[in-house]
């Protein structure tokens, strides 16, 4: 589902930064809205540090909903896609957003099929 207007406001928290490579992801927790910042490249090499920051952060707070701001996001691969299904699919009430998504990562989103999975918010 492809929106305009979720609220995907950033909070003003430590953030917690998790590094592979050429790939970074931050994240915040504002009372239980988890918000990721991915960069770079998530594929079959930086997914499975993603997953273990995500993993990471579960344990240290109660996560209610994600958004990910994907700006920065140059390339995701089947092993990044599952890694944001597995991360959806773990939320309470599915409340996951992907937000500034470029044109590169949508049109892998929409080839995939994961579009229609997630509410989208286009740069």
């Amino acid at each position: 589902k492809i929106t305009s207007d979720p609220d995907v406001s950033i909070d003003d928290s430590k953030p917690s930064l998790y590094q592979e490579g050429d790939f970074s992801s931050t994240f915040r927790n504002a009372s239980g809205r988890l918000q990721i910042k991915l960069c770079g490249r998530v594929d079959s090499i930086t997914a499975p540090v993603f997953l273990k920051a995500w993993e990471e952060e579960v344990k240290t707070g109660k996560v209610d909903s994600v958004v990910t701001d994907c700006a920065d996001l140059k390339y995701i691969s089947s092993a990044g896609l599952r890694v944001l299904l597995i991360i959806k699919k773990s939320l309470p009430g599915n409340e996951f957003i992907l937000h500034n998504v470029n044109e590169p990562i949508m049109e892998i989103l929409d080839t995939t099929g994961f579009s229609d999975l997630f509410t989208v918010v286009a740069e």
